[in-house]
């Protein structure tokens, strides 16, 4: 099974859903299909790891 990639930030979180994302954004929701992205950047991104079941 794979774990589902989700990125989140002040305000906002990313889930990566198949061929799109799903940006929350201050109670927005968009759908960006991947094609259209042309760089992702996280700036002061300390990461944590994924808690064992």
């Amino acid at each position: 099974m794979t774990s589902p990639l989700i990125l989140r930030g002040r305000g906002t979180t990313a889930h990566f859903e198949g061929r799109s994302v799903l940006l929350e954004q201050n109670g927005t929701h968009r759908h960006i299909p991947v094609r259209a992205i042309q760089e992702v950047r996280a700036a002061g991104a300390r990461g944590t790891q994924p808690r064992s079941s």
